[in-house]
């Protein structure tokens, strides 16, 4: 059977990001969500915010929405109620950049060991399909976390 690209986008995969001091973070990821034309487009928004004098952060935080499916981030609100942060761009302005940094970079690690390839020794049935928000990583250890920022 041939891979199907529409599929590929859509595949998804859980990572667990600790954060020394704050706790963990379990986020679902898509791999293969930006394409050479969004990332044209990402590139083109920058590009004109920049021309017009306006903050350049939007593109980037659209990228983190299209990339990241799904996460446990939550946030209290003005009247101390805590919610789940939505995966919407201006949701996102209100989080802390060290910790939307630190969720990139880790993604970006893992995207280091072509997260849509088979394992040497993995069965050839396929490999791994995502699994829900809050399941560790690659079949790591309870305790053992996958990326730290210090």
């Amino acid at each position: 059977m041939g891979l199907n690209a529409a599929q590929a986008r859509q595949y998804s995969k859980p990572l667990t990001i600790a954060f020394d001091g704050l706790g963990e973070l379990n986020i679902q990821y898509r791999p293969a969500a930006v394409t050479p034309a969004k990332e044209r487009a990402y590139l083109e928004m920058n590009r004109r915010l920049a021309e017009e004098g306006q903050d350049t952060v939007l593109p980037w935080l659209t990228r983190i929405c299209e990339v990241v499916s799904d996460w446990d981030l939550e946030n209290d609100n003005a009247k101390g109620e805590t919610y789940r942060v939505p995966l919407k761009p201006k949701e996102l302005e209100v989080i802390p950049s060290v910790l939307l940094t630190g969720m990139w970079e880790a993604i970006q690690e893992d995207q280091n060991f072509h997260p849509l390839r088979k394992k040497p020794g993995s069965s050839a049935s396929g490999g791994s399909r995502g699994v829900p928000v809050g399941a560790r990583r690659n079949g790591s250890e309870a305790g053992e976390s996958v990326s730290s920022f210090e």
